[in-house]
């Protein structure tokens, strides 16, 4: 991933999806569990928006992380 000013280029780590954000799915990423755990090290970094490789950017997009960490 890259972070450039407030967006974060997320690649296939983590993707948009309608109401918040989830973790690309199995097609793209060999090991769910260790990619969901490495998204806890975005926690500090201070970002609005990501932009990943297939569904775009999504904006408000740290908040939409923080739930989507805590309901997992």
């Amino acid at each position: 991933m890259y972070l450039y000013r407030d967006v974060l280029f997320t690649g296939d780590s983590l993707m948009r999806k309608k109401d918040g954000v989830a973790i690309a799915p199995s097609l793209f990423s060999e090991d769910s569990e260790r990619n969901r755990a490495s998204l806890r090290a975005l926690e500090p970094l201070a970002f609005d928006k990501i932009a990943d490789g297939h569904a775009g950017v999504t904006t408000g997009a740290k908040g939409k992380l923080a739930r989507f960490l805590a309901g997992s």
